[in-house]
């Protein structure tokens, strides 16, 4: 059981880092398991983000960030 805001943070980071949860979306008919972890890996990263009033890491691909010079 989550407690702190550490342990909040450190399980969405968790998430995110996840590459199923990066993967397009998959559909049910075609590959179940996957559809599965990724909604409940989507529903996850909702509560907790909710939890800390923050927007959750969105799924699919991620973006690669800029290189600031």
């Amino acid at each position: 059981m989550m407690r702190t805001e550490f342990e909040i943070r450190n399980r969405i980071n968790q998430i995110d880092a996840d590459e199923r949860y990066h993967y397009p979306s998959a559909r049910v008919d075609v590959n179940a398991p996957l559809a599965l972890i990724q909604v409940a890996l989507g529903t996850e990263a909702l509560a907790l983000a909710w939890v800390l009033r923050e927007m959750p890491p969105a799924p699919g691909p991620k973006k690669k960030k800029a290189n600031k010079k």
